[in-house]
């Protein structure tokens, strides 16, 4: 049976906690990685593309995690697929 290599072609790993208020996020690659918390509104989740695309271009080696929060992770979610990622 051969090693499943899925994740190799992700370069960039992001996991964010939502609350009503706030989207708490660490990303970063397998030898580093940043924390931010910013507000979950169109402005924080602008600012946070804007992080994630700087430290990693390629869209489809971003690997986004988060909780499944219903409707506060609504706009976050429509954003980022609305992006492709």
């Amino acid at each position: 049976m051969q090693p499943d290599n899925s994740m190799n072609k992700f370069k960039l790993f992001c996991g964010i906690d939502i609350s009503k208020a706030d989207i708490d996020v660490v990303y970063g690659t397998a030898s580093s990685s940043h924390h931010v918390k910013l507000s979950n509104d169109v402005k924080g989740i602008s600012k946070l593309l804007n992080i994630l695309l700087q430290a990693e271009p390629d869209r489809s080696a971003i690997l986004i995690c988060c909780e499944n929060t219903g409707a506060l992770m609504d706009k976050l979610a429509c954003v980022l697929k609305g992006e492709d990622m």
